[in-house]
Order: C-alpha cells, then sequence, then structure tokens
C-alpha cells in the first residue's frame, strides 16, 4: 500500500484527522485500486443512490482515481471515477478540465466499500476496454476528499502541494503503476 499525502486542509487549527492509501493494479484488461481510509466517522449521503452514478458525490467522503490512457503525450480525455464509504459511485469521461465533459460515460465499474474498525476501505476495477486504446502506458492520479465543509481534508498520491486543491490537472498526472 501506497500512503497518500494531505494536500491541503480547511481546518488548520487541529491535526489531520485521516490516513489513507492505496494499492494499485494494473493489467491488461483491467485497472484496479483498493484504497483503505483511516480515521473517525464519515461524512456521508446515504439519500444517493448506490444505482447509478451521483454528480457532486465529492461534496461527500470519496476515494477517487483519475485515469489517462493516452498517457503524458496525450492526457484527453482522461476518465474520473469515485466511490464513497457506502458504495455509490460516481464517473465521468472529461474531454476539456471544468469545460466539457461526458456525463453519459458508462465503464463497467466494478465497486465496493466497507466499513473497518478504524474507518473503512474502497475497491475498484476499471475494464481497460471500456477506455480508449492506447500504445502509451496510462497516467493519472489518486486522491481523497474526506469530512465535512470546514473541516475537509484533500489527499493526493502523486500531485504537489498546492494553495487550493485542484486534481483536475491532466499535465500533472503521473505514470500509474
Amino acid at each position: 500500500m501506497k500512503p497518500l499525502t494531505l494536500v491541503h486542509r480547511e481546518d488548520t487549527a487541529h491535526p489531520p484527522r485521516h490516513a489513507v492509501s492505496v494499492d494499485l493494479r494494473i493489467t491488461a484488461d483491467a485497472i484496479e485500486a483498493a484504497f483503505q481510509v483511516r480515521g473517525p466517522g464519515t461524512h456521508v449521503n446515504p439519500a444517493l443512490s448506490r444505482e447509478a452514478s451521483q454528480w457532486g458525490l465529492w461534496d461527500w467522503d470519496v476515494v477517487e482515481l483519475f485515469v489517462a490512457p493516452g498517457g503524458a503525450a496525450n492526457p484527453l480525455p482522461y476518465y474520473e471515477f469515485q466511490v464513497s464509504p457506502l458504495g455509490q459511485y460516481f464517473e465521468l469521461e472529461i474531454l476539456s478540465p471544468r469545460k466539457l465533459q461526458n456525463r453519459n460515460f458508462v465503464s463497467g465499474l466494478e465497486r465496493s466499500a466497507t466499513k473497518t474498525p478504524d474507518g473503512w476501505q474502497a475497491w475498484l476495477k476499471i475494464p481497460r476496454d471500456s477506455l480508449p486504446p492506447s500504445p502509451a502506458p496510462a497516467i493519472g492520479g489518486v486522491f481523497a476528499i474526506l469530512g465535512p465543509s470546514g473541516a475537509r481534508e484533500y489527499w493526493s498520491l502523486f500531485q504537489s502541494p498546492t494553495e487550493h486543491p485542484d486534481f483536475h490537472l491532466p499535465q500533472q498526472f503521473q505514470l500509474l503503476k
């Protein structure tokens, strides 16, 4: 498991409440990520469906995987996948960050989430054949957004710390391995 780094938190008067790690597995058939989140409680919305992609899921606790199958030379489009502690999910094809998205994208994402004694864990699996083929190795980012408004924590595996968290920077994506 690789630890994620805290890159921003809204409540700087108190120490971070969480720790996040991920195990990535990249094969010819799938991209898998297993997340471990340690910390007290969860910030969730049980009213959101588990049966369809949920726009705005990032307003609650989520772990995220961004994938740009075209590699560093061609990072667009890229794909965003999220899983909440309740197993809710979100998936999106991003054609231009914050400008043009395909909300109808469906990947065949498999996912699960379970409570653990010290937090929660989530797993997601993206079929490679749901993404555009490319001879380049996939790049991307691994992230977590945790906690309620005013006490949000933003975690990242690859992105350098910035004053304000912004995970939609494909030029900062790294080789997924």
